[in-house]
């Protein structure tokens, strides 16, 4: 069921996390608990964001991530659609992007490119917080291989700071809306989505999704619960309501899973 919201101007936030869009974000109460919401700003962001969520659920190997949720905001007499998620931090955590990290640190991420880049980034990391971050930045960069994500810039990779603790790793993996050609002002509707998933240029390290994937020395596919996803694409349909841009999201994520089997996932073995 798509949740509706009736908010107004003083519930909106400021966030700078999302340097592809200009999504308005929201924050309130649901169940007794901190909800974010933001809306649709070039396209249909809300769906690929839940549909990349939905995915994650049926991805048996350990991965942590926000998931999200679709909704419709009234804010006074406008309307939106959108998503919303629950607060991921705990009592006393905070988020501290690896933007943020490089900025207070005087690390200039931007005398690299690529591979130096990708080294660089882990090692800086490690040497100012202590922790590898190797495996769940692969984690990352697999996700948006499979989902076409051209968005992921260095503030929404982040880190969770715990009060008294320091850092205690990379966060659930988050802001996936610019994914599955979701941009419907630089990918029209009415394009062939397999032309259109060619141009698509991944981030933050190199412009190929394959080769960010390479990267990393070892292998680590996700295990993916294939039959029971694409039966929870029939179900999301039926919830969500706008046939023409989730019948794009579900194609693309499907060609792209087809395309990337064996590179960043596997079939969950019976």
């Amino acid at each position: 069921m798509v949740h509706i919201f009736r908010l107004s101007k003083n519930d909106r936030i400021k966030d700078s996390t999302t340097s592809g869009g200009n999504q308005i974000k929201w924050v309130t109460r649901l169940d007794d608990k901190i909800v974010y919401i933001k809306s649709d700003d070039k396209g249909y962001e809300s769906i690929a964001e839940c549909l990349v969520s939905g995915f994650l659920h049926f991805v048996k190997s350990p991965v942590n991530y926000v998931e999200y949720y679709l909704c419709e905001i009234y804010e006074d007499n406008d309307h939106y659609y959108g998503c919303y998620s629950y607060n991921m931090l705990s009592d006393k955590e905070s988020l501290v992007s690896l933007y943020r990290l490089f900025a207070l640190n005087n690390i200039r991420v931007q005398d690299y490119r690529g591979e130096r880049l990708f080294r660089y980034v882990i090692q800086s990391v490690k040497r100012l917080t202590g922790i590898d971050i190797t495996e769940d930045l692969q984690k990352v960069i697999n996700l948006d291989a499979i989902t076409l994500n051209e968005d992921r810039h260095f503030n929404n990779i982040a880190l969770l700071y715990k009060e008294g603790l320091g850092y205690t790793g990379l966060s659930p993996i988050f802001d996936n809306g610019l994914s599955l050609l979701s941009n419907t002002e630089l990918y029209p509707l009415s394009n062939r989505v397999g032309s259109l998933m060619l141009d698509v240029r991944a981030k933050p390290f190199l412009s190929s999704f394959k080769r960010q994937v390479m990267l990393f020395q070892t292998k680590q596919l996700f295990a993916v619960d294939m039959e029971s996803f694409e039966k929870a694409c029939e179900k999301f349909a039926t919830d969500c309501g706008r046939d023409k841009e989730l019948s794009r999201a579900v194609s693309v994520l499907l060609r792209s899973l087809e395309r990337t089997e064996g590179l960043t996932w596997r079939a969950l073995s019976c």
